[in-house]
């Protein structure tokens, strides 16, 4: 469960996959040096999409949304 203060994505399930698994989308090899990947978001409840990101492999997880 997220914290009620801080970033929504702590609480969050996440799958972690290459970003080649999205359609027509080729290796971003060929573009960047940086390693990629996808990451999906989804409620542990209900296992509902939440949001979906491409970053670098070592970015943190970005903060959507923050309550305060």
């Amino acid at each position: 469960m997220a914290p009620y203060r801080g970033n929504v994505k702590s609480g969050l399930l996440v799958n972690v996959s290459p970003v080649t698994v999205l359609p027509l989308v080729e290796d971003p090899s060929y573009f960047t040096d940086d390693s990629q990947e996808l990451r999906r978001y989804c409620c542990p409840g209900r296992r509902v999409l939440i949001g979906a990101e491409v970053v670098g492999s070592d970015e943190r997880h970005l903060a959507d949304m923050s309550l305060y």
